[in-house]
């Protein structure tokens, strides 16, 4: 234990004399005497007493008053007064410097030993408060949350630096007395459960609230609060982020059901015109003209079934490597000469690669999708911008799956999208569009096509400000695949009704339709419900069977599973698929099981037809 250090300021010197003597046979060490608050001062700087007794009268331009501040302030030295009188006013004064005693002269020795053992405990009590407020407030520090303690006045009496923060971001001023925060106020939050504020200002902040009371002490009749800030506007985000995704894969999970049944109905419609136009030469002009409408619409219903399947991820993609950069040159050249005069187009390239293995058709129904909602959204005119970017690292709510990526940044000065709506943009058949303005398919279908490319998509718009979505596709190596699977041939006109093909399909109506034109036509068919049905015909066939076109989806025995089941068993005649959706791996699957095309449902008869009479 160390033996505390005392400084005698004393400008009698007899009397600091008998001090010193005293204090030596009491057990401390006496670092020095001064006689003026400037000699004091000398010898705190050089031997940092523990405490000083001061007398209150001293010689010299400063007295003790004036000394005692000084040792406190610079070297944090506490005083004990030594005073044979003094006035009100000077006792005030010496108040004021916060001492730990005082001492009126005469004084002995017990009185002396007495009164500096108390400063000296005071003092050690004050520097164990001191420290533990200074790792209190590291600590409140350190916590992610803001942290406000106010007083039974509800004022701000401490704060961390996030609590300053938050609070003037819900415009709350530092040491302001706090009587709302947001919407609500004081008596409002001190239910202690946590409230949510959000910041009308841009852009928007969230923050959770809580007001937890304090007991009083018994020298505190009232009590106190402590406040409580979290930001959680990132987890909201992400939490939206997340509830989004949920969704729209559930929404994709049904439109493609939905479009799969959908396509069976066009397939059949799309057959009719053709079988009338066959069995009816005697059509007027206004008939045909009837008939080529309804393969018109037909064909334009089968065109939003395939936007429905590109939101959902099921549309054919053609991968291939692909020059973004290119790509979008060529798209920005027929946008100029497309959209009106008054929006002004922009491409900057700022990307050192941009390689993707891509489906460019895909990729410009993408970026055509987003043009026309820019240009929707500039009814005045405006700014039609496109970024593309080479970046290595995503934001942190994106996982990273390859090392590099193509930031496409597509924006507009537009009106914006409102905050309350945003979250749902991708969600198919949800527009603010009247009714003969659009489908609602656009985003979905730009939603599901960079998911095709295995990439991400963001959305940022500000009312009145204009709106930017931010795509990400990631630069990586070739896929293999045919890309020629679902081409079309011109018509080589060598059906005979020798060739006989059996039909499989599960649904009645288009079964019977795609019959009708082929035996129009000129071929012998026979039908099947499902695949094992179909093998059932085979194996009962009073004739080769040279062609089996079968449908992907059925109940029992499915399309890859029949076309397996047909390579055990060694059938030599051609096979042609038709689908409203293959995976790449599925395709190569059926290539290799000799399967000759894989066609996109719903077929036109024509375009049947065609690629029937390639494969003879």
């Amino acid at each position: 234990m160390t033996t505390p250090k005392i400084l005698i300021v004393e400008d009698e010197s007899i009397v600091a004399l008998d001090m010193e003597t005293r204090l030596v046979h009491l057990g401390y060490q006496v670092v020095g005497t001064a006689d003026t608050g400037e000699q004091a001062l000398k010898i705190a700087e050089t031997s940092r007493p523990d405490l000083a007794l001061m007398d209150i009268r001293l010689k010299g331009s400063m007295d003790g008053i004036q000394t005692a501040e000084l040792l406190r302030a610079r070297f944090d030295i506490p005083v004990v007064y030594l005073t044979a009188y003094a006035d009100d006013a000077t006792l005030q004064r010496a108040k004021q410097t916060l001492p730990h005693g005082y001492l009126v002269k005469p004084f002995d020795e017990r009185e002396l030993h007495s009164t500096v053992e108390m400063a000296l405990f005071k003092t050690a009590t004050d520097k164990q408060v001191s420290a533990q407020a200074a790792r209190l407030q590291k600590i409140v520090t350190a916590v992610p949350d803001g942290i406000a303690l106010l007083d039974a006045n509800q004022r701000i009496m401490l704060e961390n630096e996030r609590a300053q923060e938050y609070l003037d971001t819900l415009g709350v001023e530092a040491g302001s007395t706090i009587t709302q925060i947001g919407d609500y106020t004081f008596n409002q939050l001190i239910d202690g459960r946590w409230h949510e504020i959000r910041t009308k200002q841009i852009p928007k902040r969230i923050f959770e609230v809580k007001v937890t009371a304090i007991q009083p002490a018994d020298d505190q009749p009232e009590a106190q609060w402590v406040l409580v800030l979290r930001d959680v506007t990132a987890e909201r985000e992400m939490r939206l982020r997340v509830q989004t995704h949920d969704r729209l894969a559930a929404l994709g999970q049904f439109a493609a059901g939905m479009a799969h049944d959908f396509n069976n109905i066009l397939a059949s419609i799309l057959m009719q015109p053709y079988m009338i136009e066959k069995t009816e030469p005697q059509l007027s002009d206004k008939s045909r003209e009837r008939l080529a409408n309804l393969t018109k619409q037909a064909q334009h219903a089968s065109n939003l079934i395939k936007q429905v399947l590109d939101f959902s991820r099921m549309s054919d993609a053609v991968m291939k490597p692909l020059n973004v950069v290119t790509l979008v040159k060529e798209f920005v050249k027929m946008l100029e000469r497309t959209l009106p005069e008054n929006i002004r187009v922009e491409l900057r390239c700022e990307a050192a690669h941009s390689t993707i293995q891509g489906d460019p058709t895909r990729l410009q129904q993408m970026l055509m999708n987003l043009a026309l909602n820019s240009r929707d959204a500039m009814p005045n005119g405006g700014r039609f911008d496109i970024t593309l970017q080479t970046i290595t690292t995503l934001p942190d709510h994106l996982e990273r799956e390859a090392d590099a990526y193509l930031r496409i940044v597509v924006s507009d000065s537009g009106v914006g999208i409102p905050p309350e709506i945003i979250h749902r943009v991708f969600e198919p058949f949800f527009t603010t569009k009247g009714p003969e303005q659009g489908t609602g398919l656009g985003l979905a279908q730009v939603y599901g096509i960079v998911q095709q490319h295995y990439g991400y998509i963001d959305v940022e718009s500000h009312a009145g400000q204009g709106t930017t979505f931010t795509i990400y596709l990631p630069l990586r190596g070739s896929v293999n695949g045919d890309e020629d699977r679902y081409g079309f041939y011109e018509p080589l006109g060598n059906a005979t009704s020798q060739q006989t093909i059996l039909l499989v399909e599960d649904d009645d109506d288009l079964r019977q339709s795609l019959a009708e034109v082929l035996d129009i036509s000129g071929y012998q068919v026979l039908t099947a419900i499902n695949g094992r049905a179909a093998l059932d015909v085979l194996a009962n066939a009073n004739r080769a069977v040279d062609l089996i076109l079968t449908d992907m989806i059925m109940p029992e025995m499915s399309g890859v599973e029949l076309v397996r089941a047909l390579k055990e068993q060694d059938y030599s005649g051609k096979l042609l698929v038709m689908t409203g959706y293959v995976s790449d791996e599925i395709a190569a699957e059926l290539k290799s099981l000799g399967v000759a095309d894989c066609l996109s449902k719903p077929i036109p008869a024509a375009h049947l037809l065609q690629a029937i009479e390639s494969v003879f």
